[in-house]
């Protein structure tokens, strides 16, 4: 079961603290509005920044370019650096989006990525607010799978909210994410989605 928290909201017993907690009284209190997923046992903010970790797989697109570096606009104010790999047959330029992983970070939470991958230039990209990405992947990627399978698109999601799609139905991929966007709160939303996408296939017969 999936219900609304607010800051300040006590959380089920046994829940330790976690990025989105803070222990009070022996229990875990809520930080940020969000989702509480009793199943998982985990919250899923609505509102906030993306805080990079190293790990996240991010999309973004080449600002500038250095000999050494590349800067990359990850959005909201927010820039992460690229490493020149000189190993790689990959030279980016700038206006390339990207996608890339983070590799580190530097002072003042800049993020140093690496294994970059040009995204191809037909790829129609969107910005999310991260906290909603994770509705956008659903669990085990389960949602943006069944988007990319109804839409026959290939869809690459950036924790830091950018994703770049490609393929036939970009039109009705972008309308799934700006309705998951906007219902990320509310139960049963990947049947809804899939209703949505199957009538709209239904229509272009």
């Amino acid at each position: 079961m999936k219900t609304v928290v607010l800051p300040g909201d006590a959380m089920p017993e046994g829940l330790a603290g976690t990025h989105y907690t803070y222990m009070s009284a022996g229990h875990a209190i809520s930080k940020v509005v969000g989702v509480y997923d009793d199943e998982r046992k985990e919250i899923m903010p609505l509102e906030g920044a993306w805080h990079p970790r190293v790990g996240n797989s991010i999309v973004g697109v080449v600002a500038s370019v250095d000999r050494n570096t590349c800067s990359i606009d990850l959005r909201h104010s927010s820039y992460g650096v690229l490493i020149n790999d000189r190993m790689s047959r990959y030279r980016p330029r700038v206006g390339d989006v990207i996608e890339s992983v983070v590799k580190s970070i530097e002072r003042k939470n800049v993020p140093v990525m690496d294994r970059a991958r040009p995204i191809e230039e037909s790829s129609w990209l969107v910005y999310v607010k991260p906290s909603k990405i994770p509705r956008v992947l659903g669990r085990n990627n389960s949602m943006l799978r069944q988007i990319e399978e109804l839409t026959q698109t290939r869809i690459i999601v950036g924790l830091n909210g950018f994703v770049a799609i490609s393929g036939k139905g970009i039109n009705p991929a972008v309308a799934s994410i700006r309705k998951i966007e906007s219902e990320a709160h509310t139960p049963g939303l990947t049947d809804r989605i899939r209703e949505m996408l199957l009538s709209i296939k239904e229509y272009d017969k």
